[in-house]
């Protein structure tokens, strides 16, 4: 019996050293077009930490880390819709082991102010941070098991936050009164009210086992 277990142990170790000293190298790659080309930014991925700053020039610039096991595909239609989508191209054994390295997993985002009509983006476990952003129409961002941060934020339309298990803090430019408020508030703490009809923009934030503190600020 002993000799089973010590057998069963070895192999393992072998399996799991075997997963972490054949991990794929990772790529940083860069993407750049111009903010004319793309109304609408698009991000769809899983377990990434995605930074959003503004460009200082009218192009949208895209960093990120890649190989042939988890890469991504970015795609502009006719409509002006600019599309990231991670792919994951792996097999059960490669989720075993090493986890990949929270740089290979950052998507850096840098776009122009008051050219990007509306803002989305969804990931999961790790973190959305966005600093000194404006977007002409909307801002949605939607995370589970994870944090949705930003810093003087501003749109024109509307802004939704929907976090699970994860919590929303930031600061957004302009009045308390130029926003209808709309907070779902779950097993968490929210420094706005649940609900208020005034304003001409909206806000609408969701939250499942998390806090909601937000801010509004002047320009």
């Amino acid at each position: 019996m002993k000799k089973t277990i010590l057998l069963i142990a070895c192999i393992a170790m072998l399996f799991f050293t075997g997963c972490a000293d054949n991990e794929e190298p990772f790529i940083q790659e860069n993407y750049t077009i111009e903010a004319a080309q793309a109304e609408h930014i698009i991000i769809d991925v899983r377990d990434r930490l995605i930074n959003v700053t503004p460009s200082n020039d009218d192009q949208i610039h895209i960093s990120y880390y890649q190989n042939n096991k988890e890469y991504y595909e970015i795609n502009l239609s006719n409509d002006k819709i600019l599309t990231i989508e991670g792919i994951y191209n792996k097999e059960w054994m490669d989720f075993i082991g090493k986890i990949t390295d929270i740089e290979n997993r950052t998507i850096t985002l840098n776009i122009p102010n008051n050219l990007i009509d509306e803002l989305y983006i969804s990931t999961t476990n790790e973190d959305v941070s966005l600093s000194d952003i404006e977007i002409n129409n909307n801002i949605t961002i939607v995370t589970n098991g994870s944090n949705i941060f930003f810093d003087k934020i501003n749109v024109y339309d509307s802004i939704t936050l929907n976090a699970k298990n994860g919590n929303i803090t930031g600061t957004i430019i302009g009045g308390y009164d130029d926003y209808a408020i709309f907070c779902n508030v779950k097993k968490g703490n929210c420094n706005l009210p649940y609900e208020k009809q005034d304003g001409s923009k909206t806000l609408n934030v969701t939250v499942n086992n998390g806090d909601i503190e937000i801010d509004f600020i002047k320009k």
